[in-house]
């Protein structure tokens, strides 16, 4: 999609200086199907001063993923039921932190998040930005209604 005439003309038709606020996403799968396609897609995105996201990724397949050999600047992680626990020490969020952690806390978006749960834990993990329909909500609603942690990250649409 990148390197296609739709694309090119959305370029075109952007401000200078408002590239560097677009996330451009690219699937894990598409990346796999074609990885010298991909360099030459991320280092275009790249030049033309677009962040680029990985997506596509899951709490399983996160420790599997080196942001910096990919040269990717956000990694999207979607929500599990392992972000859904009220346990204080939960053994597989622990585990799922130390990924985060070793990704880059500030470089992970996580997606899907259904509950005000996820979100808090996703901030205890060091996570501060969200993506989902519980994102939704809190935007339609305002974030002061939901309280100040919201203040700590930032809520995404997607």
């Amino acid at each position: 999609t990148l390197l296609s005439q739709e694309f090119l003309e959305f370029d075109s038709s952007l401000r200078m200086g408002s590239r560097g606020t677009l996330v451009v996403e690219l699937q894990m799968i598409d990346i796999l199907a074609d990885y010298p396609n991909y360099l030459f897609a991320r280092d275009f995105a790249r030049e033309k001063g677009y962040r680029v996201c990985l997506d596509g990724i899951t709490p399983e397949t996160l420790f599997y993923v080196d942001r910096h050999r990919m040269g990717v600047d956000l990694i999207k992680l979607a929500s599990s039921p392992a972000f859904d626990t009220v346990e204080e020490n939960d053994a597989r969020l622990q585990e799922i932190g130390e990924e985060v952690a070793r990704v880059g806390k500030g470089r992970v978006i996580l997606s899907r998040v259904d509950n005000e749960n996820m979100i808090r834990n996703g901030m205890k993990l060091g996570i501060t930005l969200f993506q989902g329909r519980q994102v939704d909500q809190i935007l339609q609603r305002g974030s002061r209604s939901w309280g100040p942690a919201v203040g700590q990250g930032r809520l995404t649409r997607s």
